[in-house]
Formats: C-alpha cells, sequence, structure tokens
C-alpha cells in the first residue's frame, strides 16, 4: 500500500513531463459551433477566418446614444448644406462613418436594422468621398455577408 502512495508525486509529474495540449506555440484557434461560407472558403485555402461580429468587443451604445448620433448627423448635413466646406464635408463624412459603425454593432438592434442601416449610411459617406477608406472596407465587407448568405443586398 505504501508503495501507490509514494508513486502518487510521480504521477502529478507526467503532466509536466508530456506537456499539455498539442505541443504548439502558436495562437490558440477560436472555433464556433457553425461554419458559414466565408470560414469554409479560407480553411479551403489553408487560412483561418474569424467572425469580425465575434472578434468585436461589448458595445455599450444604446439606441438613445445613436439617436443623439444621428442628431448630430442632421446638424452636420445642415451646416454642410448651408455652407458647404472642405472641413463641414470632412465633419459630415466622419460622423456619417461613426453612426454608421455603432449601428453595425449596437446590441439593441436586430441583424436587419444593424447592417441595412450601416450600410445605408456608408453610402451615404461614400457618395460625398468614393475614396473614404473605413466607408469602403466595411460596406464591402456587409455586401459581402449578404451576398455569402445568399440574401439581396439591401438598397
Amino acid at each position: 500500500m505504501y508503495g501507490i502512495y509514494r508513486s502518487l508525486p510521480l504521477l502529478a509529474l507526467v503532466p509536466l513531463l508530456l506537456g499539455c495540449g498539442s505541443g504548439s506555440s502558436g495562437t490558440p484557434k477560436v472555433t464556433y459551433s457553425y461554419v458559414d461560407a466565408d470560414q469554409q472558403k479560407a480553411a479551403g485555402a489553408g487560412q483561418q477566418f474569424e467572425d469580425p461580429s465575434k472578434l468585436h468587443g461589448k458595445n455599450d451604445f444604446t439606441k438613445s446614444d445613436l439617436d443623439k448620433l444621428r442628431k448630430s448627423l442632421e446638424a452636420a448635413k445642415g451646416a454642410y448644406n448651408s455652407a458647404p466646406s472642405e472641413p463641414a464635408k470632412k465633419k459630415l463624412i466622419g460622423i456619417t462613418d461613426e453612426l454608421a459603425y455603432e449601428t453595425m454593432y449596437c446590441e439593441q438592434l436586430t441583424p436587419h436594422e444593424k447592417y441595412a442601416g450601416a450600410l445605408k449610411l456608408y453610402r451615404e459617406a461614400l457618395a460625398l468621398d468614393p475614396k473614404d477608406k473605413e466607408a469602403i472596407r466595411w460596406s464591402t465587407q456587409i455586401i459581402d455577408v449578404y451576398k455569402s448568405m445568399g440574401k439581396p443586398v439591401p438598397e
């Protein structure tokens, strides 16, 4: 019986000697309970695809916050329309991009409200500046997601 107790400390060392996990030192892969078309395409190309909505941290923006930002947007539109200038245009584009981004990640909105609303705003920003990098990036991503799901892209 004493022999069993003597071997217990050695058994505790086995995981340390053998190592834990697979032995890879890379970043652990995040997996989800589903695989969408973008993930399958990336896997087929030997790449890793992470769902952007899963990577984004919690958004504390509420519908009320979005309404305040919409009022700022309307004020910026009014200022730009009454006296068009490059600084007024940049301010309008910046507020439009910010409202679109916060709309896209507002947890109080439904997916349809989030993405269709954000896409509409990014298109408004692109109408003002077709080279707006943020609007290009996010509108392209939203459109790609709609297409990958086989759904019509909102107008």
